[in-house]
């Protein structure tokens, strides 16, 4: 793929990813109203296997013709990792790039465990309203992946600083209004908020994802991006498990006034780096 269209195609993927978080809670929320939490269970259990089957025809079909047992995949896997981490270490700008979006995505947990919170239990809507404000993340993701699509050049990584940024506004109504607003408009403000944090996410999202395969070496691509998307897999329970305690010990505006600190101390580090960074973009 050309350089020019790197952005472009991670976006794409982003796109197809939001699509899916908008269809999930429309979908997940009809079925439990009309037909209960049984059904609700055995419609996940079914395209959680149609999901298993997808993916194992699809190893199959692309497994190289090598790897013929477990020993040696295991092997394989292990080189991998090996030589991925070794190349991180060589390259300290993009370990550290690596290190500050898993933070990123770490502080970011805190909305999707929030949302949930928030409107059922701080605001005392029914479980409804938390579907509204799930699609609202999900098409705030969709429109920031789209963005990057049609004007790649425009959302490169080198606005890195200015996308976190724009995160933190996002944030900021949404703390107000938990502290002073009444709760219809702090639900308009989760939902309005929500939105905008995710499609500066996604954007910030596809920057970092096509800075990685632009920085790595061509044989090593796919291997960094392997290890890229299992740190920020391994940082969303983290993330979960602390937002957990959190919301269980401190009013949800202060929840949010601690994510806004890491998310400003991210932009901060960010823009420190920056003129590093942009040598190697």
């Amino acid at each position: 793929m050309g350089q020019e269209k790197v952005e472009r195609a991670t976006a794409l993927v982003s796109q197809v990813t939001m699509a899916s978080n908008i269809l999930g809670p429309v979908v997940g929320t009809a079925v439990y109203g009309c037909f209960g939490i049984d059904a609700l269970c055995e419609t996940a259990a079914l395209t959680f296997a149609m999901s298993a089957l997808l993916f194992g025809g699809a190893l199959k079909q692309n497994a190289s013709s090598g790897m013929t047992g477990d020993s040696t995949t295991c092997s394989t896997c292990r080189s991998d990792f090996r030589e991925s981490i070794r190349y991180l270490f060589q390259n300290a700008s993009l370990l550290v790039v690596f290190l500050l979006a898993a933070i990123l995505n770490l502080a970011l947990v805190g909305l999707t465990i929030g949302a949930p919170v928030i409107v059922a239990k701080h605001l005392g809507m029914q479980s409804s309203f938390v579907g509204i404000i799930e699609v609202a993340m999900g098409l705030g993701g969709f429109v920031g992946s789209g963005l990057v699509g049609i004007w790649p050049h425009r959302f490169s990584f080198k606005g890195i600083c200015r996308y976190v940024a724009m995160i933190c506004f996002g944030v900021v109504p949404i703390i107000v209004t938990l502290l002073s607003g009444p709760d219809e408009l702090a639900f308009a403000a989760l939902a309005a908020g929500s939105a905008w944090v995710m499609a500066w996410a996604s954007i910030a999202s596809v920057g970092i994802v096509s800075f990685v395969q632009r920085s790595a070496p061509k044989e090593l691509c796919g291997k960094v991006l392997a290890l890229v998307y299992m740190t920020l897999s391994c940082a969303t329970p983290i993330g979960q498990l602390v937002y957990g305690l959190a919301y269980d010990r401190w009013a949800p505006a202060i929840v949010f006034a601690g994510m806004l600190a890491v998310l400003t101390s991210t932009t901060a580090l960010f823009n420190r780096l920056k003129s590093r960074l942009w040598r190697m973009s």
